[in-house]
């Protein structure tokens, strides 16, 4: 057995059974078989199936498929705003984005438009509740066939963050002994700091509609790297719709 025949079914049982050290869970889960079952095989039977199982501990491999059935990966740039603010959502509101990897899937991966033709075109859907519609879709396609697709992101994600990274304040970390030593002005400061850090998206995402909560729709279609590159010039010339 290889990476090439785990699905993405099978991987949130896998990653599980790795962190806590359990290649003998791995076992059990991909041939279907009870612990005591496992425990049970003729010495070497156990070894020969246990060491077919050493893939787990070298490098998945990063296929660069961009097509999963009549699904395709999206050209990162054009992911809208809001889809990028779920992504953040689902990548950082747990200790391990992957426990969330249903959700990510259906954001990254959408259809195109097909021109009269049959072809397809360069267009993809919007983003839409996909996260809920299609959280089943990628159950049977091979682990590696996502995974590659999903480290590109990342890696788009950490060039995004440091191309812009002024437009993201990290608040430092202040320990308790440092707030009594500061004034009251200085404490009100850090304290207004932590809340627009905490809503740091939001405040972006009504930048983007000129402080006009009833345009913050359309500010969520703006492909993402348009909504940067505004938000950046108005970052740098201090823009500030009134």
């Amino acid at each position: 057995m290889t990476w090439l025949d785990i699905k993405v079914s099978d991987w949130p049982i896998i990653q599980e059974c790795i962190n806590e050290g359990d290649m003998d869970g791995i076992i059990c889960h991909l041939h279907d078989i009870s612990q005591e079952k496992l425990d049970d095989m003729d010495y070497e039977e156990g070894c020969e199936l246990r060491d077919s199982f050493a893939f787990i501990l070298q490098p998945i491999p990063r296929l660069n498929k961009k097509e999963l059935g009549e699904l395709h990966l999206m050209d990162f740039n054009s992911i809208e705003f809001g889809a990028f603010m779920d992504l953040e959502y689902f990548l950082t509101k747990d200790q391990n984005w992957m426990d969330n990897i249903f959700s990510i899937l259906p954001i990254l991966w959408r259809k195109k438009t097909k021109t009269d033709d049959g072809w397809y075109g360069d267009e993809f859907e919007k983003y839409n509740n996909f996260s809920k519609s299609r959280k089943n879709y990628f159950s049977d396609f091979l682990w590696v066939d996502v995974y590659g697709g999903l480290m590109d992101y990342l890696d788009y994600r950490d060039r995004l963050y440091k191309n812009y990274e002024g437009m993201f304040d990290v608040v430092e970390q202040i320990t308790e002994e440092e707030v009594v030593r500061m004034t009251a002005e200085e404490r009100k400061e850090v304290e207004l700091q932590r809340r627009i850090q905490k809503w740091g998206f939001e405040l972006l995402l009504l930048k983007l509609s000129q402080n006009d909560p009833l345009r913050m729709g359309d500010a969520m279609e703006l492909p993402l790297a348009r909504a940067f590159n505004i938000l950046a010039m108005m970052h740098e010339l201090k823009i500030n719709h009134e």
